[in-house]
């Protein structure tokens, strides 16, 4: 378990203790962040998912926020440093009262869309 404080767009939100943060963008969010109970975002939204993983408090929920409001996250837990994962691979680590800054970057993506299977009719073949 580690503790994360957390802010968005500058506002401070708490400290969490959980054993993890998810953030996301709507190509990505019927992975590991619905696994978590995140929500499902659709198709072409220009925003960030963001889930908690096994929090300990009963208030914790996502959240979706879009572009301009970024996350900061500091690792509250002492003498505990906090692994950064991007699409499962480790990209560095965050010490004890160190932050982060977490936002959309400037790429985009293109998904191939066929005409016959629209999001919602996707959505209810996969979660009926």
């Amino acid at each position: 378990m580690v503790e994360l404080g957390w802010e968005i767009g500058g506002e401070r939100l708490g400290d969490q203790p959980c054993d993890g943060m998810i953030c996301c963008t709507p190509s990505g969010s019927t992975a590991y962040n619905l696994s978590n109970g995140g929500p499902v975002m659709m198709w072409g939204l220009d925003a960030m998912a963001m889930t908690f993983v096994a929090p300990h408090s009963v208030r914790a929920r996502p959240i979706v926020v879009p572009r301009g409001l970024d996350l900061r996250v500091a690792n509250r837990s002492p003498d505990s440093p906090v692994t950064v994962l991007v699409d499962g691979h480790e990209v560095g680590e965050l010490s004890s009262d160190a932050t982060l800054q977490v936002g959309l970057g400037e790429e985009t993506c293109r998904l191939a869309l066929l005409p016959e299977v629209g999001f919602f009719t996707r959505y209810h073949a996969v979660f009926p």
